[in-house]
C-alpha cells in the first residue's frame, strides 16, 4: 500500500504533513523580494497584470502586485534552476530599451536576448543567491553539524527512555523513579529534539537549493563569453538555453 502526498515542496510539506524530504524534487527556494534589482521585480508584477515600468502606480498597489509576483515566480527550483517566470524578468530587465524593443521575444520563448544582457541577467542571479545565503544566521556546514548533534541527543534521549521502561518493568516497582527523568520528561525532551531536526533539514535543503542556484550562475557566466559585444558560437549558446529548459522542464506541481 502506497501512500502519496502530492507534489510539493518541503515547506509546504513541513507546513501540513510535518516532516520534509532531503531529495525533493519538487522542493523550491524562494528569494527575498529586496535581493532582486528593482527593475526584476517591476518585470515580474507586469507580468501578472500589474504596474509595469513607467507606470506611475504607487503605494500600496504596486506593492501588493509586486508581492504576489515574487511569491508566485521569484523561486527556484530543487535542482537551482530558476522559475521559467524570474529568467524571464531577469533577461528583459537587464536588457537594453533598443534589445527589449527588438528581442522581446526570445525572452517569451525562452532564449537569451544578447550575451550582454544574459550575463548581465546570471550575474544578478548570482549575487542574489549568494546575498540569501549571506544574510542566514549560520552557514551550512554549522548546520550539519548541529543537525548532527541534534540527532545524536534524541538517540540518546530514546535510549533512556528504553532503558527506563526496561528497569521499570524488572523492578515491579516506582521506588527509583523519583531520582530518574520522568516518562513524561523524555517524551518532551525527545519530541522538542525530533522538531528541532526537522526545522533544522528544511533549512539545510533551502540552503542546497541557493548553493545549487550558486554554482549554476557561475557555469553560465563560464560558458558565456567574456567579451560583451561578442557573440556566442551556436553550439554554445544553444547548450545554454538546453540545458535551462532541461532544469526548469519538471513542473513545480
Amino acid at each position: 500500500m502506497f501512500l502519496c502526498y502530492g507534489r510539493h515542496s518541503n515547506l509546504e510539506l513541513l507546513q501540513h504533513y510535518g516532516f520534509v524530504l532531503a531529495d525533493n524534487p519538487h522542493d523550491t527556494a524562494h528569494l527575498p523580494a529586496h535581493l532582486l534589482p528593482p527593475a526584476v521585480r517591476q518585470q515580474l508584477a507586469g507580468e501578472y497584470g500589474g504596474p509595469s515600468v513607467g507606470s506611475g502606480a504607487t503605494g500600496d498597489a504596486a506593492n501588493v502586485w509586486e508581492e504576489h509576483a515574487l511569491l508566485d515566480e521569484a523561486y527556484l527550483h530543487a535542482n537551482g534552476a530558476p522559475s521559467w517566470g524570474l529568467l524571464r524578468a531577469l533577461r528583459l530587465a537587464c536588457a537594453a530599451p533598443a534589445e527589449r524593443k527588438a528581442g522581446a521575444c526570445h525572452a517569451l520563448e525562452g532564449r537569451p536576448l544578447s550575451p550582454a544582457s544574459e550575463r548581465a541577467a546570471f550575474a544578478a542571479l548570482q549575487a542574489a543567491c549568494k546575498a540569501a545565503l549571506a544574510a542566514l544566521q549560520s552557514s551550512l556546514e554549522e548546520d550539519e553539524q548541529e543537525l548532527a548533534r541534534l540527532r545524536r541527543a534524541a538517540a540518546a534521549q530514546g535510549g533512556a527512555q528504553q532503558q527506563q521502561d526496561q528497569q521499570q518493568c524488572s523492578e515491579q516497582g516506582q521506588h527509583a523513579q523519583g531520582e530518574q527523568p520522568s516518562r513524561r520528561e523524555l517524551e518532551q525532551a525527545l519530541w522538542a529534539a525530533e522538531k528541532l531536526c526537522v526545522a533544522l533539514e528544511w533549512r539545510l535543503c533551502h540552503k542546497r537549493i541557493l548553493c545549487r542556484g550558486d554554482q549554476l550562475c557561475h557555469a553560465v557566466l563560464e560558458a558565456l563569453p567574456q567579451a560583451s559585444n561578442a557573440l556566442p558560437a551556436a553550439a554554445a549558446q544553444g547548450d545554454i538555453s538546453l540545458r535551462l529548459a532541461a532544469l526548469q522542464r519538471r513542473p513545480r506541481w
